[in-house]
């Protein structure tokens, strides 16, 4: 995997935890998003839609990618 490959997926995997966190905080009403007022369905698809972003950058097996990168294996 070339350095732009590695840095692209690093950036989705960065962006889904992003989305899942917001989506977990719309869901339970905690941290910033106490006072928001989102519906229940919306939350729920951001964090399914976070969720997927997440699984589809797992599935590069990104830690054995960027190990291998700076070692040169």
């Amino acid at each position: 995997m070339s350095l732009n490959e590695l840095v692209l997926w690093w950036s989705l995997f960065l962006v889904s935890n992003a989305i899942l966190a917001a989506a977990t905080g719309l869901l339970v009403k905690a941290g910033p998003f106490a006072r928001v007022r989102v519906p229940a369905l919306l939350s729920t698809f951001l964090f399914i839609c976070g969720l997927t972003l997440f699984l589809v950058a797992g599935k590069q097996n990104l830690l054995q990618a960027t190990i291998a990168a700076i070692t040169g294996h």
